[in-house]
Formats: structure tokens, C-alpha cells, sequence
């Protein structure tokens, strides 16, 4: 449970600094985070999984 707290924390951190005011999904989606270039990177490959584990996808 702290792992995906503290995932959640930084992801909340990074959209308010890329996107005051907005909403995590929104700004990921805007910002084009994971693209063909970055989701061959381990970390990104990771944050990936976090996330369709958390969309149930």
C-alpha cells in the first residue's frame, strides 16, 4: 500500500508542476508522458504497469 502511495505522490507532484490545476488524467493525457520513445525505458515500463493495474486494464 505505501508503494503505491508514495507512486501516487509523485505523479501528483509532476502534474503540479506541468499543469497547475489540472487533474492527473488529464495532464498525463496533454503531456503525452509515455510515448515511443520512452516506454522501452524500465521506469516508464513500470509506471505503465502501475497504472493498468490501477485502470484495471
Amino acid at each position: 500500500m505505501y508503494l503505491i502511495a508514495a507512486g501516487s505522490a509523485v505523479i501528483a507532484t509532476v502534474v503540479s508542476v506541468l499543469k497547475p490545476g489540472k487533474t492527473n488524467q488529464t495532464s498525463i493525457s496533454d503531456n503525452h508522458w509515455i510515448g515511443a520513445e520512452t516506454s522501452e525505458i524500465p521506469v516508464i515500463q513500470n509506471l505503465t504497469t502501475f497504472f493498468r493495474g490501477l485502470l484495471n486494464l
